[in-house]
């Protein structure tokens, strides 16, 4: 038997947005891709894990969702981590555009800056019993 873990959430429609993130050439995977302009499309069944840490609110999601596939990246080898910063902050402005209280989209943000990082992920890691 085979079975992905890592994962609460799955899209069930492709999702397309504008990121901060401005690249020399795009990066393309089977799940995601960000253009040059930072044009970041996650496809259909691209799976996340929510917000690390905190609770998953309806102004949280589409944050999460961004943040996670800047992570996947850096992660990945495929983003600098010289674009933490900016992926940091979209994560911030998603969650306030959302409905989130600036206050606790800020503590949102200090935590992410202080424990989000490099780490051997389960993002589309599949396990065979």
């Amino acid at each position: 038997m085979k079975y992905r873990i890592g994962y609460k959430y799955q899209l069930a429609e492709e999702y397309t947005t504008e990121t901060g993130i401005r690249l020399e050439k795009g990066i393309v995977t089977t799940f995601w891709s960000i253009d040059k302009t930072g044009l970041l499309t996650a496809r259909v069944g691209y799976a996340w894990d929510g917000s690390s840490g905190a609770r998953d609110t309806k102004s949280s999601m589409i944050a999460s969702l961004v943040h996670d596939v800047g992570y996947n990246a850096m992660n990945a080898g495929l983003l600098s981590w010289s674009h933490k910063p900016t992926v940091d902050l979209e994560h911030y402005a998603r969650c306030v555009n959302g409905g989130m209280s600036k206050f606790r989209a800020w503590i949102r943000l200090k935590a992410i800056r202080k424990y989000g990082g490099r780490r051997k992920t389960t993002a589309h890691t599949e396990v065979e019993i």
